[in-house]
């Protein structure tokens, strides 16, 4: 009886393997993948994107509507449309826990541009994001399921224009 217990907890902890690797760095491997998803959208490629996210990922923004893979290319389109001076943006990995092959991910994503405002100056803007995301292991490739916008911020030349938090 001892022998079939020793198997099967054996057995158990063979079929694991695929998920030590993303557990020893977990926040250098999802900040890898948001970097691969953010050229994707940079790139306006909707197939890039989807070998980021699954087939059937859904985005949910600060406002509660929910946006699909190609939706999230156009509000990316957006978000990088008016700017004066280009768009740079970041992503950092805030936290991560596992469950088997799944794994929920807090990430930040800061976007800085400079826009000419209604005012005809420029002005230094900030979209600052937290999300709570879930990812999936599907064939040995972590892949985005759901982002939900928890957090949002806009800065105008360094003060507070807008917050939002759900």
């Amino acid at each position: 009886m001892k022998r079939i217990r020793w198997f099967a907890a054996a057995l158990a902890l063979a079929s694991l393997p695929a998920l030590a690797p993303a557990q020893d760095d977990p926040k250098a491997l999802f900040n890898a993948r948001y970097a691969e998803l953010t050229q994707a959208m940079q790139a306006k490629d909707v197939a890039a994107v989807a070998k980021v996210v699954t087939a059937d990922y859904l985005m949910t923004d600060i406002r509660g509507d929910t946006h699909d893979a190609a939706g999230l290319v156009t509000l990316f389109e957006r978000l990088s449309g008016g700017s004066a001076g280009g768009t740079q943006r970041k992503s950092e990995v805030l936290s991560t826990t596992f469950t088997g092959a799944s794994a929920a991910v807090q990430n930040k994503v800061e976007t800085h541009s400079t826009r000419v405002g209604p005012d005809g100056a420029p002005h230094q803007m900030a979209l600052i994001v937290v999300s709570d995301d879930s990812w999936t292991l599907i064939d040995g490739t972590w892949r985005m399921k759901s982002s939900v916008q928890k957090d949002l911020t806009i800065m105008r030349d360094g003060e507070e224009f807008l917050h939002q938090a759900n």
